[in-house]
């Protein structure tokens, strides 16, 4: 069967005077069947909480946001590394366990979070450097996104050390800033569809939307893509316009993204959140207007006459 991805057709004609048609060519995308939950899916509810957890997919190149919804607690930063700790249900097909070491403890002053990790051998986290990357972009992004942690200063049994994690730099904390960002669609080992943001090499908002288009049409990031990367936008959906002000970016497409995907709103979906997640990330951006052709783009709970902040969940665990 084909891959998932964007595909040409091209019809040609051998013998016009067997048939009246001239030769043509069209593209068109080829999706899978798995599922996008979109974040609208979510709703907040009394006495619960929502934490969005970072997972490694099966193929250690990306880590997934995942947003659980839990019973409220006391002591939300160890109840939040605790749950994260948990791993991702079997059901979403991300690595199994926790990505991240056992930490007895944490805790949090402003904007900076410190963690002791036990002395001695950390298993898995000390013998590979995926796994030890990962188990320190978890942290980080766990972190940042629930509790508006910018910086991380790590230690070893409640002590100063240079390095830990198979020898990753822990002199100084570490900054939780992800900078430029591609929301990336993979599918997963059990078929679903989720967003995962991939971290760009961009020296400006033209060069970061610019690849940020590349990796929605090819699934291609900084010229590496995984075999679980699915090109969501068509090749023919092109940036007219953008301009950025009072932290608002408006992007003036070539066709409306809501309509590209009949009865799969779910990819309509996808693709809208893909694009706001990915503006959001860039410096000095808090909201996107998104239009086509000049005309502000509607579609279910989106209404972009405003401008929207990202949308608060992401990648409802199911």
């Amino acid at each position: 069967g084909l891959d998932p991805g964007p595909y040409s057709i091209r019809i040609y004609v051998e013998d016009e005077t067997a048939i009246s048609m001239k030769d043509a060519s069209t593209d068109l995308l080829y999706m899978p069947d798995g599922k996008f939950a979109p974040a609208t899916s979510l709703a907040a509810s009394p006495n619960m909480l929502n934490f969005r957890l970072y997972y490694p997919d099966n193929q250690y190149m990306y880590l997934v946001p995942v947003t659980r919804t839990v019973p409220q607690k006391d002591s939300i930063v160890r109840y939040l590394v605790n749950t994260l700790s948990e791993g991702p249900k079997e059901s979403m097909g991300l690595t199994g366990g926790s990505p991240i070491p056992f930490i007895p403890y944490i805790w949090v002053s402003g904007t900076i979070s410190t963690l002791s990790l036990p002395a001695g051998d950390l298993g898995i986290y000390d013998d590979g450097s995926s796994v030890s990357m990962f188990a320190a972009e978890s942290i980080k992004g766990t972190l940042r996104d629930n509790l508006g942690i910018e910086e991380v200063q790590v230690l070893v049994n409640r002590q100063a050390a240079d390095t830990a994690l198979h020898g990753m730099d822990i002199s100084r904390p570490w900054n939780t800033e992800a900078g430029p960002q591609a929301y990336i669609c993979l599918e997963t080992e059990t078929g679903k569809l989720v967003l995962a943001p991939a971290r760009l090499e961009a020296d400006s908002y033209e060069d970061a939307i610019n690849q940020m288009f590349k990796a929605f049409k090819t699934g291609t990031v900084n010229e590496t893509k995984s075999t679980n990367a699915i090109a969501f936008l068509p090749s023919d959906v092109t940036v007219l316009d953008y301009r950025i002000s009072n932290k608002t970016i408006t992007v003036d497409l070539s066709k409306d993204i809501s309509k590209l995907y009949g009865e799969r709103t779910d990819l309509a979906n996808l693709s809208i959140e893909a694009l706001m997640n990915s503006f959001t990330s860039l410096i000095d951006v808090d909201k996107v207007v998104l239009t086509a052709n000049g005309t502000p783009i509607q579609f279910e709970d989106y209404d972009f006459s405003e401008p929207l902040a990202r949308p608060i969940f992401i990648n409802p665990e199911r």
